[in-house]
């Protein structure tokens, strides 16, 4: 019975919906997930907290275990076949309705996998392109971010900012962003406002974790904290920089706050101003 023979009786009598996926994709997709992993093991260079990187590592590799397994159906069947107990029969005509129903179970559920696995690697080759520094592809990804995040900032306005660009109420102290997306905003500064993505002050830039900083008061000052982003929270003072960590840090006038790290060209960039507008 050759390999021909067998797919087409378990597509026949196995009742197999993923028979699309074994002879002609299998083996490219996990060439492509291979492909993704080694752009991740690139990109995780840059990435500085080290739990970060193994979790960009671990997330890396399920595209590769899930569909390894139909990869190598596609090129080894018989070896295959052999690992879950079964001989192909010499003649056609032995194999049996009920083993190809069983066998087709299991080639659907390891297709499954593979169709998965791929999908999988969208989310991971956008994220890991976007920290490469592939030319060309990197500006582009990182450009059609800042294009999106200005047409929502229009649309639907700033969040603590300045509104029309007029004077401010900021009794805290505000900053000004000097580089980024939202280059050029004001941001009115209040205890407990969070920075980031997601946070009080949406800054949408890639470099930016969902909630990267935190801005709280310290005896009766102004004070900014780092909430374990991925690529750390800076301050210089003076000429003077250095990472930012859990204890808070009182501003002074005159501070330029970073999000991510300074001698990165994507780095948001913000200067501390006390009382600005007030």
């Amino acid at each position: 019975m050759t390999n021909f023979e067998f797919w087409q009786k378990v597509k026949e009598m196995g009742q197999i919906t993923y028979d699309w996926w074994y002879p002609t994709i299998a083996l490219p997709a996990l060439i492509w997930a291979v492909s993704v992993l080694f752009l991740a093991i690139f990109a995780a260079r840059k990435i500085k907290k080290v739990h970060n990187r193994f979790l960009t590592l671990f997330l890396s590799t399920i595209p590769v275990l899930l569909i390894f397994p139909s990869a190598y159906i596609t090129q080894a069947l018989g070896s295959a076949l052999n690992r879950v107990g079964y001989t192909l029969p010499e003649n056609v005509n032995d194999f049996a309705s009920n083993d190809a129903i069983v066998l087709g179970n299991y080639l659907n559920a390891f297709g499954l996998w593979g169709v998965l696995g791929v999908t999988f690697t969208l989310p991971l080759i956008l994220s890991s392109l976007s920290r490469s520094e592939v030319p060309v592809i990197s500006p582009a990804i990182r450009n059609a971010t800042k294009t999106i995040t200005n047409i929502a900032t229009r649309a639907f306005g700033r969040r603590g900012g300045a509104g029309g660009g007029g004077r401010i109420n900021a009794p805290y102290g505000s900053i000004t962003i000097n580089n980024g997306s939202r280059k050029g905003s004001i941001e009115a500064l209040r205890p407990d406002f969070t920075i980031g993505g997601k946070g009080d002050i949406q800054v949408s830039d890639v470099i930016v974790s969902r909630t990267h900083a935190k801005f709280v008061l310290e005896d009766n000052q102004i004070a900014v904290i780092d909430l374990g982003s991925t690529n750390g929270t800076f301050l210089v003072r003076d000429g003077q920089g250095f990472m930012l960590d859990s204890q808070p840090v009182p501003l002074e006038h005159g501070d330029t706050i970073y999000l991510g790290d300074p001698n990165q060209d994507n780095a948001v960039e913000m200067v501390f101003e006390f009382n600005t507008g007030a």
